[in-house]
């Protein structure tokens, strides 16, 4: 028992060495990962939210790799790697009894170096060695113990793990195991300051006598013994088989810890939810990204549904055509075992297709009580006697409970992704520095009047002093953009700072940190604006709370008047992983070109697909958004075909008559998607045109030619109808389609050419996939060949004659894709050369019957 200790105590001491190249000690890590083990994340991200590998690390993060949420099997072999890098002279440890773990996705002590100051890693290394350095625990530095608690991601119960780890004998961590178990020796304290964790370790020593790992031990065992009764609170007692919730929730535990392993961000990503609250059914699903990695519910018999490889032979046995595999609750248990692997694979899979999203559309139906009962197992037993409310309750006087903020991101929202980002809101003027420093409205008024002396600046002093001070934790923030428009709302997480490192940022330096729950584009009804300043509180203003009340579900104490709460809007359902290998059974194309197409548009954002009849364009839009995204899920893609009489008023926003005989403002598709998107600026949206050169391209995007560039994406321009600003979001995919081989229709302009890049789709009826695809309809070999021949003599004839045809002219493979059984192979392929075929042909070769002639005999000549 407790053979981790010399390890542990050889490491603090060597780590000394590395207080300033703490760089080699993230390329150990890098090492680590390299070799496929669970490493604490080592990818940092800049305050444009790129991402790049960690330059620095404190010590007790580094630490924290060694004790997450991982198997004993997997932290035996991290320990082997430094072992080997730094020639230990200790074992590996063969126990790791005592030990408290950090939580798998909290195990850094620092925040990103979008929010992290220049000071905070070398103070997290000056304590360490200040702690390494100390006899009597009683000597220590109080006031330096504290700076490091005031630290961003720094408490407590975290840093005192981080001081056992390092010296086992000297200090005992504030886990809540231990403190728990010090609560049944007659200690009741919970130290939340250095001064007050001071007092605590001579009480806690007294009950001891003196052995921490030891009472660590204990601890642990005391936690762990809490058994689960099987006698829930709602909704957990209509979920779980009583005595079996903890087996079901170890399956939960184990998805989250995959993700932790696999993700720079896991939190962001990650909503543990009640599933949809208007089904009578109960249901708990984790969602990652867009897609529930694990799913389960009670209808009436327990059933999990779980996420695995494309193709795995238990998703061929159940019939199912996506990544899901569903199993009662008795014979998943008795397979888990060997699906286990193969769920993990799934796992990581979804990881990585949603790693580049900077959160999840589910984000606001988060339940932190969820997310502790899956991860936490102290906590666990008493969120399961006590149960949770699925609907939260109407308040009996909301607007007295707390009170309700507006706030605008920027003119065009520009800051609102960056808000969500990094969990804030801001207000600007950093001109007047550190507003901590100001007393009063005041202050404020004259610090601002000696930048502005020419100017009223009384309104905006009373907006900074309120900004300060009037805003607590609880307060609700909605975002807005212009006058009309709300892009969503958070809660207050925590009281105002400034970040002096921050000056240069997007965000600035003036912070006030949040939670954001939902993201989501309303627009007021007609006559109906929103306050002028950047910043008003809008408790009072009943109308608006009750609009927002009808579009936003879950808002703390707002409930709409002509509705019961409805906590849950979401239809979150069992949606398919959507991968490059699903597309190319069914695309027609080789990888190295469907590559090449994703490319394109993650590069250029705006892309026309072009090609003659038949070879797909419309089918692999759709696909290629999926293929973004990383799931089958068309919440995200809209769908629009232009034509001669398409207009502006239609795409962006025009004037329409309403039922009084009046005229209104009225949105456009793509008007509608873009604040979609502004509103989400984690999620990728996408717009599909078909037949894209139909429309008169000019009048239809109007100013929006300009916006859609690339470069362009973010700026503003007023719109001419509203005269609101707009702006198209980053987040906004264009995926046009247009035929080559329809002469009646227009080139499209140079302004237009330069905004996308133009991608040609060629016949696949050489693929394997066309052959598979026609396979699985009854077409045999030997007629498949024969319509690869057929086809492939007619398009050289089509490619050759440049004169009248050419390239684009070509015949496509969709004229050949079956969508039920092929009994009559003659009678099936007679009828597309006849009907389909030759039809065209005659238009291709109006001025040329003989060729026509000849292809109506040759094309049907010896069918097999």
């Amino acid at each position: 028992m407790f053979t981790w200790i010399p390890i542990h105590e050889e490491t603090a001491k060597k780590l000394l060495e590395y207080k300033d190249r703490s760089e080699e000690l993230v390329a150990i890590l890098a090492r680590m990962k390299e070799k496929g083990l669970p490493t604490t994340k080592i990818t940092d991200k800049g305050a444009d939210g790129s991402q790049f590998q960690l330059m620095e690390i404190d010590p007790f993060t580094f630490f924290a790799n060694f004790n997450r949420g991982t198997t004993d099997n997997n932290r035996q072999a991290l320990w082997q790697v430094l072992k080997d890098e730094w020639q230990l002279k200790s074992a590996v440890p063969q126990d790791f009894d005592g030990l408290p773990l950090a939580a798998t996705m909290k195990s850094w002590l620092m925040p990103y170096a979008n929010m992290r100051s220049s000071e905070h890693v070398p103070l997290l290394w000056r304590f360490f060695e200040h702690i390494m350095s100390l006899v009597e625990p009683e000597s220590i530095d109080v006031d330096l113990m504290q700076q490091c608690l005031n630290l961003p991601d720094v408490a407590l119960p975290i840093l005192t793990m981080g001081m056992f780890w390092a010296c086992p004998n000297t200090w005992i961590s504030t886990d809540k195991k231990n403190l728990g178990f010090a609560e049944t020796k007659g200690v009741s304290d919970e130290p939340r300051t250095a001064t007050e964790y001071l007092k605590w370790l001579p009480k806690i020593r007294a009950v001891i006598g003196g052995d921490a790992v030891e009472f660590s031990q204990q601890a642990h065992l005391w936690a762990t013994t809490i058994q689960d009764d099987g006698d829930y609170g709602s909704p957990f007692d209509k979920m779980f088989i009583p005595g079996q919730a903890d087996r079901v929730l170890n399956v939960f535990k184990q998805a989250l810890e995959i993700i932790a392993d696999e993700l720079p961000e896991p939190d962001r990503l990650i909503a543990v939810t009640f599933g949809n609250s208007k089904l009578p059914i109960a249901q708990l699903v984790l969602n990652l990204g867009r897609w529930p990695v694990i799913y389960f519910e009670h209808k009436p018999g327990p059933i999990i549904h779980i996420a695995l490889p494309k193709g795995h032979p238990e998703l061929t046995r159940q019939n199912r055509t996506g990544n899901w595999a569903s199993f009662s609750e008795e014979t998943f248990f008795e397979k888990f075992e060997e699906l286990q692997p193969d769920f993990d694979k799934a796992v990581r899979n979804s990881c990585r297709h949603f790693s580049g999203m900077r959160g999840t559309p589910y984000k606001r139906f988060h339940r932190k009580e969820l997310y502790n009962l899956i991860a936490d197992l102290e906590s666990r037993p008493t969120i399961l006697r006590e149960g949770l409310e699925r609907i939260l309750s109407k308040a009996t006087d909301s607007f007295k409970m707390r009170r309700y903020w507006m706030i605008s991101p920027g003119i065009s929202a520009e800051n609102w992704a960056h808000w969500i980002d990094n969990n804030v809101t801001t207000i600007g003027w950093k001109e007047i520095g550190d507003f901590n420093q100001y007393k009063s409205q005041e202050d404020f008024q004259s610090a601002l009047e000696d930048l502005n002396p020419e100017k009223n600046v009384s309104g905006m002093a009373f907006m900074l002093n309120n900004f300060v001070r009037e805003i607590p934790p609880g307060d609700i923030v909605f975002a807005k953009m212009g006058r009309s428009e709300v892009l969503g709302w958070g809660v207050v997480s925590g009281a105002y700072s400034y970040a002096a490192d921050q000056i240069d940022s997007p965000i600035g330096p003036n912070l006030l940190p949040m939670e954001w729950q939902e993201q989501k584009a309303i627009k007021l009804p007609e006559g109906k604006l929103l306050p002028v300043n950047p910043l008003t509180e809008i408790t009072g203003d009943k109308e608006l709370l009750e609009i927002l009340a009808r579009n936003y579900s879950g808002v703390p104490g707002l409930v709409a008047d002509s509705e019961e709460e409805s906590a849950d809007d979401s239809e979150i359902g069992l949606v398919n992983a959507y991968g490059v290998e699903e597309a190319l059974s069914e695309l027609f194309m080789e990888r190295e070109e469907l590559e090449h197409i994703l490319e394109q548009l993650r590069r250029k954002k705006n892309i026309i697909l072009q090609g003659a009849p038949g070879v797909g364009k419309t089918f692999i839009a759709r696909r290629l958004a999926w293929l973004q995204m990383g799931v089958k899920d068309d919440s995200a893609v809209e769908m629009v075909q232009f034509h001669q009489s398409y207009t502006y008023e239609d795409f962006v926003q025009g004037l329409r008559p309403t039922k009084d005989g009046h005229f209104a403002v009225k949105d456009g598709c793509f008007y509608r998607l873009c604040r979609r998107a502004l509103a989400n600026p984690a999620q990728d949206f996408f717009l599909a045109i078909d037949e894209i050169n139909r429309g008169n391209l000019s009048k239809i995007l109007g100013e929006l030619m300009m916006l859609i560039e690339t470069d362009k994406r973010g700026q503003t321009l007023t719109l001419a109808y509203s005269e609101e600003p707009f702006t198209v979001p980053a987040n906004i995919h264009l995926i046009g389609t247009m035929n080559t081989a329809d002469r009646s229709l227009s080139l499209v302009d140079y302004a237009l050419r330069r905004r996308f890049a133009f991608l040609t789709l060629n016949p696949g009826f050489g693929t394997d996939a066309f052959a598979a695809h026609l396979s699985r309809y009854g077409v045999t070999p030997v007629q498949i060949n024969y319509i690869r021949a057929q086809m492939a003599a007619l398009n050289n004839e089509i490619v050759i004659d440049e004169a009248n045809l050419g390239v684009g002219y070509r015949i496509g493979h969709s004229f050949f894709t079956p969508v039920s059984a092929v009994t009559d192979f003659r009678k099936w392929y007679q009828s597309i050369v006849n009907y389909e075929i030759l039809p065209l042909l005659e238009e291709y070769w109006i001025d040329v019957p003989d060729k026509v002639v000849t292809f109506r005999a040759s094309l049907v000549k010896n069918i097999p």
